[in-house]
């Protein structure tokens, strides 16, 4: 409990401290032209208020890295986050290489692209300022409904199986979390010693195939139907895959597409 008390102490010294600083520096930030403002300030005070970790995830690195909001200007629209716990991602930042933030509340996926505008330390601890987001995107859970892919549309799984080589199936159905992949024939016995398939390409017509790791949960052959079928779940997902869910529910259901543009 002392531990926390003094970990809330810091934070909101430093938040007085970086209030402080905004007003100096805010006349020195030109505001961009931005739709929704309104909106994007209480997703970003929501994020704030609950203390949401930030994942940051910059093109040309590999690893994710973690921040949180502490202070938002409204009138100049711009937020603060905390220091990048990492050596090589607070240096991408410093450098202003463009990120995309992903965070989460009560269940809503939320991600949009920004980068550093500037950057300070107090006590030791860096921050950095962003300026708001020019659009931010959502994925909710409660609207994303399972989207079976119709038959004319030819989508695929492939991915490599050790001793059976390249194994290519149809994708009968996918959503936020997972796909349904189903096979013309029994191939149960493949998938009994098997719990992940570590690098799954989707091929659509829509757009570049993309690769996701995948999680077995499921497999059964069906009798009436002489097919097999895999119930699989996306696993590690991260703002490149949900990017590629995001769109392809779109082609797959213009009318009730899970993604919503704020």
């Amino acid at each position: 409990m002392r531990t926390l008390r003094r970990w809330q102490y810091m934070l909101s010294n430093k938040i007085a401290k970086l209030t402080a600083y905004k007003k100096k520096s805010a006349s020195t930030v030109a505001a961009p032209v931005i739709n929704n403002t309104r909106l994007y300030t209480k997703i970003l005070t929501t994020l704030k208020n609950e203390r949401s970790p930030l994942s940051i995830k910059f093109d040309q690195h590999p690893d994710t890295f973690i921040s949180m909001i502490l202070d938002i200007d409204t009138n100049h629209q711009f937020f603060i986050i905390d220091e990048i716990n990492s050596t090589a991602g607070h240096e991408l930042a410093c450098l202003g290489e463009p990120f995309i933030v992903t965070a989460r509340d009560n269940g809503i996926v939320f991600f949009f692209q920004s980068k550093v505008i500037d950057y300070g330390t107090i006590d030791g601890i860096s921050f950095y300022r962003l300026l708001f987001p020019q659009h931010i995107e959502h994925l909710q859970r409660r609207e994303c409904p399972r989207m079976i892919v119709p038959p004319e549309i030819n989508m695929t799984a492939d991915f490599l199986i050790p001793r059976h080589g390249l194994i290519r199936a149809q994708i009968a159905d996918i959503s936020l979390t997972g796909l349904r992949l189903c096979f013309p024939r029994n191939v149960k016995s493949i998938f009994d010693n098997f719990i992940k398939i570590e690098h799954c390409r989707i091929v659509t017509p829509f757009m570049p195939a993309q690769e996701f790791s995948l999680d077995i949960k499921d497999c059964r052959y069906e009798m009436n139907n002489q097919r097999t079928v895999v119930g699989c779940q996306f696993s590690n997902l991260d703002n490149v895959g949900l990017k590629f869910l995001s769109s392809l529910a779109n082609h797959l259901q213009p009318a009730r597409g899970f993604t919503t543009r704020l």
